[in-house]
């Protein structure tokens, strides 16, 4: 598995690199899935 760092601005706005957008052709207004890893390492 390869990680990505991404940043995340002051309005809580996350900015994906354009690579990894075009790699699954995300655009504007696509919704997208948060997974907290750490939390599913616990069960």
């Amino acid at each position: 598995m390869s990680s990505i760092n991404l940043q995340l601005a002051k309005r809580g706005i996350i900015t994906i690199p354009k690579s990894l957008r075009e790699s699954y052709g995300m655009q504007p207004g696509d919704t997208l899935t948060l997974i907290d890893l750490e939390a599913l390492a616990k069960y």
